[in-house]
């Protein structure tokens, strides 16, 4: 019998907003291209850098998603967390990856945890799943 392996993700792109700066914590999740818009929200509420990986995969289909609309789909959500980060007037860096399934059928939850934590470059970071919101002023507490 043979055995296929197959890598549960393949990194497609990388898109970063803003400047690095003296970011003490990362705000570090994941989430599927059905679920770009909770990652927006969470962006705006966090006034430090995010590291996300953004696998394409419709959690809501449970369907794959072509490289080229979620690319599409991305690059519209990355100009609004920019936008997020702008706003929080600081030199904030928003790196969000965006992955393909790996074809497996299952979304890949701990290899999209895995890949967002490598994306982050603090020290410190706060791991939250894309469904919560961080507390207002919970940055500066742990920053």
């Amino acid at each position: 019998a043979r055995i296929t392996i197959r890598r549960p993700l393949k990194h497609v792109r990388t898109y970063d907003t803003g400047e690095a700066g003296e970011d003490s914590c990362t705000l570090v999740t994941q989430c599927s291209i059905d679920r770009l818009g909770r990652l927006i929200t969470q962006a705006a509420h966090w006034r430090g850098a995010v590291a996300a990986a953004v696998v394409a995969y419709d959690g809501a289909t449970g369907e794959h998603v072509a490289v080229r609309e979620a690319r599409r789909r991305i690059e519209a959500a990355v100009a609004e967390i920019g936008a997020c980060g702008v706003g929080v007037g600081l030199p904030v860096r928003r790196t969000i990856a965006l992955y393909e399934d790996g074809g497996l059928g299952l979304y890949p939850i701990n290899a999209a945890r895995n890949a967002a934590l490598r994306l982050a470059t603090t020290e410190l970071v706060l791991l939250l799943d894309v469904d919560f919101l961080p507390s207002t002023g919970l940055h500066s507490t742990v920053a």
